[in-house]
C-alpha cells in the first residue's frame, strides 16, 4: 500500500522525537506506545487488569501513560488515562528523563502548555493540575508558555489563577522567559508582572538585564517605560555591563533581519544611547560583577577587531560620570590593564589621562605593562604603548603576575615577542629576575622554542646555569622539555656553547638528560640524547627524586612499546634509538 506523503511526514516526525529512553520505555510498557499513538481502545484494554497484560497497576504505570498521552496529543487518551487515575499533578520529572524538549516538562501541565493544546490545559486544570507549581528546568507552567511565546496559553493561564509573579526559581521568573517576545512581554507588565522580579541561582537577573545582554532592545526601552530599576543586578552583573558586551562587528550589516524580527540594533552608537540613558537614570558606572569588573573594564575589553572611537567615547562617558579607573577586578586586573592587552592605544591614553595608576598589581598578568607585553594584539603600536607606559612611572622589573616580570611574557608572546624583550632590555630589565611560571625569562625562552629569543638573553648577560623554578630547574632542562617538533636541539646545543653544565641537577626529572628521556615526543629529542651524552652527561646520575636513571625513565614511560624486539614504527621507534644510544655508553643495567 503506498502511504501518503502527508501520513510519511507524521510518522517521521513522531519518530524523531523519541529519545533511547522513550523507546526503552515503550518496550517494558506497551501502554505508553498506545497512549502516545493516540488509540484509546488499545490503551483502555492494556490498562485494564482483566487484559492480562499486568494485573498489578500502581500510580506511576498511570502517570507515565498520561505523559505520554500528552505528547501524543490525543485528548481521548488523555481523558481516558485520567478516568483511570492517573493524576494530573503529577511531576513529570519522576517518570521520564531525557534530553528531548518535551523531557524538560516539570509536571504534566507544563507538557501540555509546551505543546500548545489550550483544550488539554483547561482539561488538567479542571482535573486538579497545579497552575503556580514550581518543578523541572522551565520553573511553571507561566514561564514555559512565555519562554514558548504562546500568548493564547498566557492569557489562559492567567484566566485560570496563575500568579503573574509567583515566587523565582532556577528558571528565573516569567518575564524572564518573556524577554526575547514584545507580545508576550507587554501582556504581562500590562496585568502587573513585575518589572524588577530576579530569578535564584545562575539566573539571578532582571528582564532588563536579559534584554540588554540579547540586545532586545524594544524590550529593554518597554522594561525601562515601566520603570525597571537600573541600578539592580545580580550573578551576572549590571545592566550597562551587558549595554556595553557582545558587540558584534559587522553584524546588522550581514543579518538585516535580525533588526526587523527581533528588534535589534548592534552597533555601538546604539549602545552608547541606551548607556548614556541608564546612567542618566541612576545606574552606579561603579558597580561591579562576580568578578569584580565593571562597565568600565567592559568598555575596555568588549571590542571584537579593532578599538573604534565610539568604544573610546564610551569610556569617556563612564568616567565622566564617575567611573573609578583604577578598580582591580579578579581575573583582568585594572581597567588599563584590559585596554593594554587588547591593544588600544587610545584607550591607554584616556585612561592614563584620567588617573589610571600603571603600578596597580593584580590580575592574571600582574601589571599593565606585562599585559601588553605578553598581547598578541596591536603590534603595530606595541613599542609606543611599552614607552607611554614606562614614561607614566611603570616598572620594568616589578613582579607580579602568572609570568612573573615583563621580559618573562614578553618572552612567552611568540609572536612580536622578541622586538618586545628588545625594547625591554633596552630600558633596563633585569634579565636574570626570578619568578613565574617559567622561572626566569631565560627558561621560558628555552621551552617555547625561540632561539633568536635564547640568543639575545644569552648576549644580555642571562645566566645560563641559574636553578630557579620548580619544573625545569636550569635553562637546559626547559629546551629539553620543550613540545616543539624541530628546532629545541639547537637550543640545546647553543645552551651548551654557551657553557650550560649538562650535569646540573633541579626541576621534576633531576638533570637534562632524564628531561629529555621523560619527553621524548618529538624528533628534537632523537638529537637532543646523544648531543647530551656527547657533551659528557651522567648515564647513571640518580638525583633524589622518584624517576631513577635515565634508561628507568625510557623504559617505565608509557610510550614504551617493547620487549627485546623494540617495535621500528612511531614512538617505539624513537625509545629504541634512546636506548641503544644509553646502552652503548655501558649504563648500569642495576
Amino acid at each position: 500500500m503506498i502511504v501518503s506523503s502527508k501520513m510519511f511526514k507524521d510518522q517521521w516526525r513522531r519518530m524523531q522525537e523519541l529519545t533511547y529512553s522513550d523507546m526503552a520505555e515503550m518496550l517494558m510498557r506497551p501502554y505508553c506506545f498506545t497512549a502516545w499513538r493516540g488509540f484509546p481502545l488499545l490503551t483502555g484494554h492494556v490498562l485494564s487488569q482483566r487484559f492480562g497484560v499486568n494485573q498489578y497497576f500502581v500510580q506511576e504505570d498511570f502517570d507515565v501513560a498520561l505523559y505520554y498521552a500528552i505528547r501524543g496529543g490525543s485528548l481521548r487518551v488523555v481523558r481516558l488515562v485520567l478516568d483511570k487515575g492517573a493524576n494530573a499533578d503529577a511531576s513529570a520529572m519522576t517518570t521520564i528523563k531525557g534530553d528531548s524538549g518535551d523531557n524538560k516538562a516539570g509536571d504534566m501541565l507544563q507538557l501540555a502548555v509546551f505543546r500548545g493544546n489550550l483544550t488539554m490545559v483547561n482539561l488538567l486544570s479542571d482535573r486538579g493540575a497545579d497552575v503556580d507549581a514550581q518543578r523541572g528546568g522551565w520553573g511553571s507552567a507561566l514561564q514555559t508558555a512565555a519562554k514558548d511565546e504562546h500568548l493564547n496559553m498566557l492569557k489562559l493561564l492567567i484566566e485560570r489563577g496563575a500568579d503573574i509573579n509567583g515566587p523565582s526559581n532556577e528558571a528565573g521568573c516569567v518575564l524572564l522567559s518573556a524577554a526575547g517576545n514584545m507580545n508576550c512581554l507587554r501582556f504581562l507588565l500590562d496585568n502587573g508582572a513585575d518589572v524588577n522580579k530576579r530569578g535564584t541561582g545562575s539566573m539571578e537577573k532582571t528582564a532588563l538585564y536579559d534584554a540588554a545582554k540579547a540586545k532586545y532592545w524594544e524590550a529593554f526601552d518597554l522594561l525601562l517605560e515601566h520603570g525597571a530599576n537600573v541600578s539592580l543586578g545580580g550573578m551576572g552583573g549590571y545592566p550597562p555591563h551587558e549595554v556595553i558586551t557582545n558587540y558584534r562587528p559587522g553584524i546588522e550589516r550581514i543579518f538585516p533581519q535580525l533588526k526587523r524580527t527581533f528588534g535589534l540594533s548592534i552597533g555601538v552608537e546604539g549602545e552608547f544611547r541606551r548607556l548614556e540613558l541608564l546612567l542618566s537614570l541612576g545606574a552606579d558606572p561603579n558597580a561591579q560583577d562576580a568578578k569584580g569588573e565593571t562597565a568600565l573594564h567592559k568598555a575596555c575589553g568588549h571590542h571584537k577587531l579593532r578599538c573604534s572611537p565610539t568604544c573610546v567615547q564610551i569610556a569617556q562617558l563612564l568616567i565622566d560620570c564617575g567611573a573609578d579607573v583604577n578598580i582591580v577586578g579578579e581575573s583582568h586586573g585594572t581597567a588599563l590593564q584590559r585596554a593594554a592587552y587588547k591593544g588600544c592605544l587610545n584607550m591607554v591614553k584616556l585612561l592614563l589621562e584620567n588617573g589610571a595608576d600603571v603600578t596597580i598589581q593584580g590580575g592574571t598578568y600582574g601589571n599593565a605593562l606585562q599585559a601588553v607585553c605578553y598581547s598578541p594584539k596591536g603590534l603595530g603600536t606595541k613599542a609606543e604603548m611599552i614607552q607611554l607606559l614606562v614614561d607614566h612611572g611603570a616598572d620594568v622589573n616589578a613582579k607580579a603576575g602568572v609570568y612573573g616580570t615583563a621580559l618573562q611574557a614578553a618572552a612567552c608572546c611568540s609572536r612580536e615577542g622578541i622586538k618586545t624583550m628588545q625594547i625591554l632590555l633596552k630600558l633596563g630589565v633585569d634579565v636574570n629576575a626570578e619568578g613565574g611560571e617559567f622561572g626566569n625569562a631565560l627558561q621560558a625562552a628555552c621551552n617555547l622554542g625561540e632561539l633568536d629569543m635564547v640568543a639575545l638573553l644569552l648576549d644580555y648577560g642571562a645566566h645560563v646555569n641559574a636553578v630557579v623554578g620548580k619544573e625545569y630547574g636550569t635553562a637546559l632542562q626547559a629546551a629539553c622539555s620543550s613540545m616543539r617538533w624541530k628546532g629545541s636541539e639547537d637550543i640545546v646545543r647553543l645552551l651548551l656553547e654557551r657553557g650550560a653544565d649538562v650535569n646540573a641537577e633541579g626541576g621534576t626529572f633531576g638533570t637534562a638528560l632524564r628531561t629529555a628521556c621523560a619527553k621524548s615526543l618529538s624528533n628534537s629529542q632523537l638529537e637532543i640524547v646523544p648531543l647530551l651524552l656527547d657533551h659528557g652527561a651522567d648515564i647513571n646520575a640518580v638525583t633524589g627524586n622518584e624517576h631513577g636513571t635515565a634508561l628507568q625513565i625510557v623504559c617505565a614511560s608509557p610510550h614504551w612499546q617493547g620487549s627485546e624486539e623494540i617495535k621500528v614504527e612511531g614512538l617505539g621507534r624513537h625509545y629504541k634509538q634512546h636506548v641503544l644510544h644509553i646502552v652503548s655508553t655501558k649504563a648500569k643495567l642495576g
